[in-house]
């Protein structure tokens, strides 16, 4: 007879009962399956065109807000960051081939010089970094004056709004329109505004439960920070690169 029979059947004679070996669970709410990813990733591009509408914005974050997911949210941080990045390439090589061709016709001009790639990588990642080191310092200060949400519900819908932003930022390639191209700059103005400020703080005070006064404070301090970053980043760059990452573009 074999000894783990012969064991369980002493136990039973005795009227006991072995107790399992004490396994280890996962709890469901701690992971999310790939399905449910999906359906997160899903929610956060179908979410941030609506953003654009005042009147469906509020709807469109409570909707996304039980999607949240922290890894889905750091993920569409990075595709806002190549997307941004992707722009300032095309923005680049159209200014690059205007301007040559008003230099060829006699104009003394300055031709912006090209972005290499090795640039726009390290802009993407530099850009991704300081947008979720940023985020988390806000997460924290949201803590301290009394927010209740989770870091994934706060990554999450400020993630839904970057995407907004990056797509909203495409409105740029129509600078090179001709009479409307000069309004192009002002508009992405006016937008970033709304949702950078107005949205943003919108999506702070739906997840912590606070005001839209405390949530705009925040809002406000984390594009202080982001700023300073982007600025120290920038000389730092001018520095390795010899001054590209400063000149890429006219007048910068």
């Amino acid at each position: 007879m074999p000894k783990a029979f012969k064991e369980r059947h002493r136990y039973e004679c005795m009227g006991k009962k072995k107790k399992p070996g004490k396994k280890r669970t996962i709890e469901k709410k701690d992971v999310m399956s790939a399905p449910e990813a999906y359906l997160s990733l899903e929610t956060a591009f179908n979410s941030a065109p609506r953003l654009f509408d005042p009147r469906r914005m509020q709807k469109a974050l409570e909707e996304a807000l039980p999607h949240a997911n922290l890894k889905v949210g750091i993920f569409a941080f990075l595709v806002g960051s190549v997307l941004f990045t992707t722009l300032l390439f095309i923005i680049n090589r159209l200014l690059i081939y205007a301007f040559k061709a008003v230099a060829e016709e006699g104009a003394a001009v300055p031709v912006p010089e090209e972005l290499s790639l090795l640039l726009l990588f390290v802009i993407t990642v530099s850009s991704f970094i300081v947008t979720v080191v940023v985020e988390y310092i806000s997460f924290l200060v949201a803590v301290r004056i009394g927010g209740k949400g989770t870091l994934a519900q706060q990554f999450y819908l400020s993630s839904v709004v970057q995407l907004s932003l990056a797509i909203g930022s495409f409105i740029m390639l129509g600078i090179m329109i001709p009479c409307i191209g000069i309004l192009m700059p002002f508009l992405y103005f006016i937008i970033s505004l709304y949702l950078g400020f107005y949205v943003h703080s919108k999506a702070y005070a739906l997840v912590h439960a606070i005001a839209l006064w405390k949530a705009f404070a925040i809002v406000v301090l984390g594009i202080v920070i982001t700023l300073a970053l982007s600025v120290a980043l920038n000389i730092a760059l001018g520095e390795i690169t010899g001054g590209a990452s400063t000149s890429a573009l006219p007048g910068v």
